[in-house]
């Protein structure tokens, strides 16, 4: 029995610990999905006018002013959709987007670190991981490139 408890805690160590990351990132960003302390006011009220006018039918570009690339307004608005019309809508989706990169940074470090070694450098990358405040676009933009580092590391290995 107890063989059987240790095999199947090495054959399944890198997604037990890739889990337990996702929940120390939870406890340790629940606090952002109910207050965000600095706001830029010209560029955080034209992202929300920008999500809320996506979630109306509105295009970017063409139906209102956007300088950005396309997807975010989408994906923002898909939260304001399911939450409601709120900033803690948005915040909820910004904490998905770093819990998401999260993922691809322990991904990318346990191909070359043990699956504690990533557990470790995830944890220190959610307590010190610099925060652009002034757009939320930015968090989508941390996401896809953590993405394409994972999967160009996964190609060089």
């Amino acid at each position: 029995m107890k063989q059987a408890l240790i095999y199947i805690l090495k054959k399944y160590e890198k997604l037990i610990f890739l889990i337990l990351s996702l929940l120390l990132g939870i406890l340790i960003l629940s606090h952002i999905v109910d207050y965000q302390a600095l706001l830029s006011q010209g560029d955080h009220g034209r992202d929300f006018y920008a999500f809320e006018r996506t979630l109306k039918g509105d295009l970017p570009y063409i139906d209102y002013w956007w300088v950005y690339g396309p997807l975010m307004p989408y994906y923002f608005a898909l939260f304001l959709k399911i939450f409601g019309i709120t900033m803690k809508s948005v915040l909820i989706g910004k904490v998905f987007l770093v819990l998401l990169s999260s993922i691809f940074f322990y991904a990318t470090i346990s191909l070359f670190a043990t699956p504690v070694m990533a557990f470790l450098a995830t944890g220190w990358l959610f307590l010190f991981s610099p925060d652009f405040f002034f757009t939320y676009n930015h968090t989508g933009g941390f996401t896809m490139i953590f993405a394409i580092i994972y999967f160009l590391c996964r190609f060089l290995k």
